[in-house]
């Protein structure tokens, strides 16, 4: 089955057998197989959200090992590997191109879309259609009907989604902090992405001076505890609905043990991604 094939599924909600690498996937995330829904999106969407952070670790280490590994995008095998042993997800290029084959194995209609330099998901579920995103770095932790107004907010941080008012293929995303808009993009949700095109956004943002090959980055939603977790290069935020916190980290020890103890990702190589910032003259520590 080619990776981005689309599974007829409208009107068949039948549990299906995913493959080994679905069914690794889904340990990873705390979840079990069960027939194809909005329910279990929904969840799936909060367990991956969760369970794995927004990272760039992962990003700066392929870029490293390009001229011997030749990718950018690692094979499926590779980032399934990856995930349990440097506790790796990415961004959105390869957390989303990754979830969506997922939900394809699952028995979802679900194909990626694009917009800006963002990779996203779109599901259709009994002719709706579903934004959905586990790697946006902000809170759109639940599938968008997109024929309707949304406005998630979670620890200062909204994103608001609604249809265009004058264009019904067009859907808008706005994300703000504090109640100041940040960004506004506006897209085409039946435009499918090709695998071109994916490689096409992740080699634009491998270029020097893209925000991703200039910051070090990890992003965590922990709704049990009632906070979100920010790591920007060597500032470490954690953010509650009432306020938050904020401190200036020292040392790559300081960093990796904020990593391992308060993200829970003992395994993401702090150090090496550190180093390879350094290496494109963008050291964590700043001027």
């Amino acid at each position: 089955m080619r990776l981005w094939s689309l599974l007829n599924t409208s009107g068949d909600k039948q549990m299906t057998t995913p493959s080994a690498w679905a069914s690794m996937y889904l340990k990873r995330i705390g979840m079990d197989v069960e027939a194809p829904g909005l329910d279990y999106l929904q969840r799936l969407v909060r367990s991956r959200s969760t369970r794995l952070a927004f990272e760039n670790i992962s990003k700066l280490h392929y870029l490293k090992a390009y001229e011997v590994q030749q990718y950018y995008l690692p094979p499926a095998e590779v980032y399934l590997d990856h995930m349990y042993r440097f506790d790796y997800s990415g961004v959105c290029h390869t957390g989303n191109y990754y979830f969506c084959r997922l939900l394809q194995e699952l028995g979802y209609d679900a194909y990626p879309i694009k917009y800006a330099s963002h990779l996203a998901i779109i599901v259709k579920l009994e002719d709706r259609l579903y934004y959905t995103d586990v790697s946006l770095g902000h809170p759109a932790y639940y599938p968008m009907d997109i024929s309707r107004p949304h406005e998630i907010t979670i620890h200062q941080s909204q994103i608001k989604g609604y249809p265009d008012p004058g264009n019904k293929l067009k859907f808008h995303l706005v994300h703000g902090i504090s109640g100041k808009e940040q960004h506004h993009w506006v897209f085409r949700p039946y435009e499918r992405a090709g695998l071109p095109e994916v490689h096409q956004l992740i080699h634009w943002s491998n270029e020097p001076q893209r925000l991703f090959t200039t910051i070090l980055r990890v992003y965590l939603w922990q709704p049990d505890r009632q906070r979100s977790l920010s790591l920007l290069n060597n500032t470490f935020t954690i953010r509650y609905q009432e306020g938050q916190e904020q401190m200036k980290l020292h040392s790559i020890q300081e960093i990796q043990d904020i990593v391992h103890h308060e993200f829970g990702m003992a395994k993401l190589p702090v150090s090496e991604a550190a180093g390879i910032l350094e290496s494109l003259g963008t050291p964590i520590w700043g001027e």
